[in-house]
Parts: structure tokens; C-alpha cells; sequence
């Protein structure tokens, strides 16, 4: 039995909090997404994209992006995020 091999990129949840970008989120997101059946690798970047090389016979791109927005939605319900401005640092 052979495997098919795909690749999909997605955009990551951001928080509603000024579309703040979440390294631990994102972390969190792609390590879900990465333990899938179906899915080989996972790359992540902090400017809001997700790589997936899957097997297409096992997981759809469909069901990528569905599980990747479920998981925002899910990380969003439990994380809190703020954004906070120090002025006077160097």
C-alpha cells in the first residue's frame, strides 16, 4: 500500500485581542494538527501560515482546515491574550 503525499497551507487562529499573533498557540495548533492520522509533517511560521504534508487518502484538506479553525476556536475559549506597551526600555 502506497502513500499519497499532499501539502496544504493554512492560515493559523489569531485572537480576537488586535490580531495579535501567539507563538504558544501556534504551537499548540500545529501539534494538534501534526498528531492527525494522515498527517506527515507540520511547519509553522510566525507570520500566520501552518504547512501540511498529508496523506490525502487518510485526512482531506477539508478536514485540515476545519480541525485547524476548531482548535483556534477551542484556544480562544481557554488563552487569554494581551497585548502590552512599555515605553521607556531600550
Amino acid at each position: 500500500m502506497s502513500e499519497q503525499r499532499a501539502t496544504a497551507t493554512f492560515e493559523l487562529p489569531t485572537p480576537a485581542e488586535k490580531g495579535v499573533r501567539c507563538a504558544e498557540c501556534a504551537n499548540r495548533v500545529c501539534a494538534q494538527v501534526g498528531s492527525m492520522p494522515g498527517v506527515f509533517r507540520v511547519e509553522c511560521d510566525m507570520r500566520g501560515e501552518m504547512r501540511v504534508d498529508y496523506d490525502p487518502g487518510e485526512v482531506s484538506e477539508e478536514d485540515l482546515d476545519a480541525a485547524t479553525r476548531r482548535l483556534g476556536v477551542d484556544l480562544a475559549g481557554v488563552y487569554a491574550h494581551a497585548v502590552w506597551r512599555v515605553a521607556g526600555l531600550d
